[in-house]
């Protein structure tokens, strides 16, 4: 069940508790592993298995109001029931008559009273131990010179300070496990925790991934605070764990954190495989921080500890990473080398998802070298075995990999068809890296058929999401293409907002075809606006940046560069 709710603080208009409006203040509620509420010394029957996660949700926001339809997203998923109302309302009902056993029947209720067009549980948030404890790790996490083992024994009883410090690691391992064995079933380097308990979301990606975004800003005070215990095989496996969560919802600077302590405990522990394992989480997280000349070292590194420890499916997926850094580095024909080891080594083992991995990176890799059909072959290779695994999110990304090559070929239809196609296996996965990157590209074609305004529309949801993930780079190069649809709409002054915006961003990300890219549009809006001087500096330093990026995209736009510049000495 995903709970679809931010803990950050109340939403605009959200009904807070107060000392006029609170109930009862004896409740402790515990959501860190079994859901249990106790009223004194005595347990409540919370009843069914919805019921309580009924009241799961509502407890994360104690005091808030959460509306009835996120209520119904988060118990039956995006397609409830036709019942769903009636059946939330039983539910509403039997919590209040357990909950407030000594209510009048005809009495409204103080505790989980109707608000709006939801409910709200009127607790205080430290009667919540998942609460709590939150508030004890950000505590942590900004006292610099003390540890998460401080705050806790600050805080909590002298009797109660291990089982609550193990409860809450577990907790955290379980929801990492349960989101890792739904989103990437072969990231399983580790056991089960050993301690496990029913994950407090829907056994489906989407759900998963939902509930752990909310959960996104204790990861990493939860990792630091494991490590700091001392707890260094909790941590490394925690932060191992997160890896498919971070791949598909990003958040660079938490990623890496998470990857930097979890080596770092590994290293501690003495455990040589580990530490190969979280070599390829770290390398992999640099990657998406853009710290490429550190991940090429990470994945190298990495590579040699799995040709020590004789497992040659694990160096598959190390070189498919050290081709991934290769390709960053603008290095694309060292990227196609990696892959096609990769290739060979996922062949020889018999491994298909390695095998479609490194099909779908070839395929980029031919794309950026400018060799379309190796390209497109080797795409229609990876979606028929992603097809054959049913893996819903391999087979978004290799739609999306033929979609571009289709982009190169001028191929408009076969482009959209495979665009829509993506974005709709990976809003059902719950991918949002990759959904961005798809409506990116969406946006990409329809300005290419002259639909401005569908491509806008496009382009501000991948925007949404670039900036929901902290995702600086995806933020930067689709606020660069959003600049290009406002200068078709003869809208200046949103088109310097955005690259202005884009040129901020892309200071602490930088890339060379991007960077090329923003000072192309810099150069055509100084055109439109009259500044002949200024378009010209910005259009040398965009044919700098595209020479040096050396794929088919940077290429293609120096063609249209030199293509105008004739027609301008010709005229």
């Amino acid at each position: 069940m995903a709970t679809e709710l931010r803990l950050n603080g109340a939403r605009n208009g959200a009904y807070k508790v107060n000392s006029h409006n609170s109930g009862r203040s004896d409740l402790r509620i515990q959501l860190l592993g079994p859901v249990r509420v106790r009223r004194g010394v005595h347990e409540v029957d919370l009843g069914s298995t919805q019921q309580k996660g009924l009241l799961s949700l509502l407890a994360l926001a104690a005091g808030q109001q959460v509306s009835r339809y996120r209520l119904s997203r988060a118990l039956w998923g995006p397609s409830p029931p036709s019942s769903w109302a009636n059946a939330l309302q039983v539910y509403v009902a039997r919590l209040r008559r357990v909950l407030e056993p000594d209510r009048p029947s005809r009495a409204a209720s103080r505790l989980l009273p109707s608000i709006g067009d939801g409910y709200a549980l009127m607790v205080e948030p430290d009667t919540v131990d998942a609460l709590r404890f939150r508030r004890l790790l950000h505590r942590a996490a900004v006292a610099h010179r003390r540890c998460a083992t401080d705050v806790l024994t600050t805080d909590e009883p002298p009797t109660g300070r291990d089982a609550a410090a193990e409860r809450l690691l577990d907790w955290y391992l379980t929801i990492a496990h349960g989101c890792c064995r739904l989103v990437n079933p072969r990231h399983d380097g580790v056991p089960p925790p050993a301690h496990p308990s029913s994950p407090p979301f829907r056994a489906e990606p989407g759900a998963a991934l939902d509930y752990l975004t909310n959960e996104a800003d204790n990861l990493p005070p939860v990792v630091r605070y494991a490590g700091a215990r001392g707890s260094t095989t909790t941590a490394w496996r925690l932060a191992y764990l997160l890896f498919p969560f971070y791949l598909s919802r990003t958040r660079p600077a938490d990623f890496l954190e998470c990857a930097r302590l979890g080596l770092q405990a590994a290293e501690h522990a003495g455990d040589r495989r580990a530490r190969a394992l979280m070599l390829n989480v770290a390398g992999v997280a640099a990657n998406v921080a853009h710290r490429m000349a550190d991940s090429t070292d990470l994945h190298r590194e990495q590579i040699v500890s799995w040709q020590e420890l004789g497992e040659p499916v694990r160096e598959a997926g190390a070189w498919n990473n050290l081709g991934i850094a290769h390709a960053w580095l603008n290095q694309h024909g060292d990227a196609l080398a990696a892959y096609q080891h990769a290739l060979a080594l996922a062949d020889a083992a018999g491994d298909l998802v390695l095998a479609a991995i490194a099909l779908d990176n070839i395929g980029d890799a031919a794309r950026d070298l400018g060799d379309l059909d190796l390209s497109e072959q080797s795409l229609n290779r990876a979606l028929e075995t992603w097809r054959v695994l049913a893996n819903l999110q391999g087979q978004g990304q290799a739609l999306l990999g033929l979609a571009r090559t289709a982009h190169f070929r001028s191929d408009n239809d076969t482009a959209m068809r495979c665009l829509t196609q993506a974005i709709e296996l990976q809003r059902y996965v719950g991918d949002e890296r990759m959904a961005a990157l798809t409506l990116h590209w969406t946006g990409k074609a329809r300005l290419d058929q002259g639909q401005t305004l569908a491509a806008k529309e496009d382009l501000q949801r991948a925007h949404a999401l670039c900036r929901d993930m902290n995702d600086e780079h995806g933020e930067s190069a689709v606020l660069t293409t959003l600049a290009a649809a406002y200068l078709q709409l003869d809208d200046f002054g949103a088109a310097h907002d955005c690259l202005l915006q884009a040129q901020t961003l892309r200071s602490h990300v930088p890339d060379p075809l991007e960077h090329g890219r923003l000072h192309y549009y810099i150069s055509d809006l100084a055109t439109r606006l009259g500044d002949s001087q200024r378009a010209i500096t910005h259009l040398d330093q965009a044919i700098a940046s595209l020479t040096g990026a050396g794929c088919i995209e940077a290429r293609r736009l120096l063609q249209l560069i030199t293509v105008a510049q004739n027609q301008d000495q010709g005229r």
